[in-house]
């Protein structure tokens, strides 16, 4: 199957063997790296359809919203202010 795909495609065929080299440019550090970001924005675009729809994580969000309201206190709000301010 291989040999076949080499024969019939020979410029996709060095394509494909050029972003496998290790050490070139466009090897395979730009290959992962662009595998990486599309991947990222496959997560942002199912976050964004999750939230729109109210389906997904949104769910989970809403639960734990729902979960922590009755417990909030203004000591612990100071609390979180203070350790959000500390992460950046």
């Amino acid at each position: 199957m291989v040999r076949r795909f080499e024969a019939v495609f020979p410029a996709a065929e060095r394509f494909f063997r050029a972003r496998l080299q290790r050490g070139t440019a466009y090897g395979i550090g730009l290959t992962i790296s662009v595998l990486v970001i599309l991947l990222a924005m496959w997560f942002f675009a199912v976050l964004v359809e999750d939230v729109s729809e109210q389906t997904g994580l949104y769910t989970l969000d809403a639960w734990f919203q729902e979960f922590f309201e009755p417990h909030v206190t203004p000591g612990r709000t100071a609390w979180v202010r203070v350790v959000t301010r500390i992460g950046g």
